[in-house]
């Protein structure tokens, strides 16, 4: 049962209140409210607003989260005073498209060997700058957690450049990016491998027909940025390795191609990410179950998608004000959250939404259900850009609990984001005084006349 649909009967009676006050206001243009009265007698209603409430805000960083089959490939670096370095990579399986790719030696003559990437229009930081990309053989083969079927943020293979050093570099481009023109990149590729898979093709029975041992035998790629890259590029995830190879079988003679993608035999792809936090408030952050309160880093929490970054916010008074406070009737409840302004060069570069989570203690979801953070942006003056969302739901739950508990709200980038994507947000708490954090409780309250 979905925990939400669980109420006491106290919360039956406030329904039962505010729907008896909706009566009420439909009919604010008459001067004598009386709808409801036949129900409780000698008793008003007074609406009212609190903004005071406590929230504690922390950033945890998970020890891992899912990025097997994203819905982009994320290549690159980024390097800022808040979230410190991050380095991003992808890696692919890759078998041939096609079981038909067999070749008469007399008839062919290998050309090269290319790897094309698509761009898909995410990106981050400063693309201005060229910065190169690097292209890398596995050494060993991509194998999925044996438990969950996944990979991870974490999760790493060795290549052969990792083995046998720099020689061993499949390729290289320097790339001045355009992400937003929907076009390409061809990477030229080592032709020792190229040779070796072209040569594959002249066997009767070649391993272009057995896509399992293809992989024994080609394990797949790693594409990454070197170390003086200052962004992060998005590209689709259908790359293709091309074989070109020149048919002479025919007059004149043509150049065809060979294609291994990742699209045809359940390959495995993800995202890598690996994070530096050293010199930056995040330099202690441990795990998920110790999160690092705001008042250690500035009055601000940091959420970082794939570096697996979230806000935790607890409201640790909430049953309180109503115990305190017999006569008060929850109506519902906004959160407003205020980025810091100068963390993007621009407020236009923010994420548009952010996802909100109900969790436990131990940050493990406690509804089925995820929420939306819309951004409102101040476009005028640039001064109060801010998210917010609707959580009744929540407060509503919370109140209807008898123990005292640490449910909190998880702050997170979208799901999809969270696997495809290095998007980032820092976050004022209550304390901030520049981008103070806000919570509104609208209340009813009983009046006995």
């Amino acid at each position: 049962m979905h925990i939400f649909g669980v109420m006491k009967n106290i919360e039956a009676n406030r329904i039962l209140l505010l729907l008896l006050l909706g009566c009420s206001m439909i009919s604010c243009n008459d001067e004598d409210f009386t709808t409801g009265a036949q129900f409780f007698n000698d008793v008003s209603f007074e609406l009212a607003t609190w903004d005071s409430l406590t929230m504690k805000f922390s950033t945890v960083k998970f020890d891992s989260s899912i990025t097997s089959s994203p819905e982009g490939l994320v290549v690159g670096r980024t390097s800022n005073t808040y979230f410190g370095k991050v380095n991003a990579a992808a890696y692919l399986q890759l078998t041939p498209d096609s079981s038909a790719y067999q070749l008469d030696e007399k008839e062919v003559r290998y050309d090269s060997i290319t790897l094309v990437l698509e761009y898909n229009n995410y990106f981050l930081n400063d693309t201005t700058k060229s910065f190169t990309l690097i292209v890398d053989e596995l050494y060993e083969e991509i194998e999925l957690n044996s438990e969950t079927g996944n990979l991870y943020n974490t999760s790493r293979f060795y290549t052969q450049r990792d083995i046998y050093g720099d020689t061993a570099m499949l390729g290289q481009k320097t790339v001045s990016p355009r992400p937003y023109t929907g076009s390409s990149i061809e990477i030229r590729l080592s032709d020792t491998l190229g040779l070796k898979l072209f040569e594959e093709t002249f066997d009767s029975d070649n391993l272009y027909s057995y896509p399992a041992d293809f992989l024994d035998f080609f394990k797949g790629i790693k594409i990454s940025a070197t170390e003086d890259a200052e962004a992060v590029i998005g590209f689709a995830v259908s790359p293709v390795v091309k074989i070109y190879y020149t048919d002479n079988s025919s007059i004149p003679s043509e150049q065809k191609y060979l294609a291994l993608t990742n699209q045809s035999s359940g390959e495995v792809y993800f995202n890598s990410f690996e994070a530096d936090y050293t010199g930056t408030a995040l330099e202690n952050i441990t795990s998920e179950d110790e999160g690092l309160a705001s008042s250690l880093t500035g009055a601000t929490a940091y959420m970082q998608s794939g570096a697996g970054l979230a806000i935790r916010i607890e409201l640790p008074y909430l049953k309180k004000i109503i115990e305190d406070n017999p006569d008060l009737l929850l109506n519902n409840a906004e959160i407003q959250l205020r980025p810091i302004r100068d963390q993007y060069a621009s407020e236009q570069l923010l994420p548009q939404t952010l996802t909100m989570y109900y969790v436990n203690n131990k940050n493990t979801n406690i509804s089925s259900t995820s929420y939306s953070l819309e951004l409102t942006l101040d476009d005028e003056y640039d001064l109060d850009t801010y998210y917010s969302a609707d959580i009744t739901e929540f407060v509503t739950y919370q109140l209807s609990l008898t123990e005292n508990n640490e449910n909190a709200l998880l702050i997170t980038s979208t799901e999809s984001g969270f696997s495809s994507s290095l998007d980032y947000v820092v976050l004022g708490n209550q304390q901030n005084e520049d981008y103070k954090a806000q919570i509104n409780l609208n209340l009813i309250r009983l009046k006995n006349d």
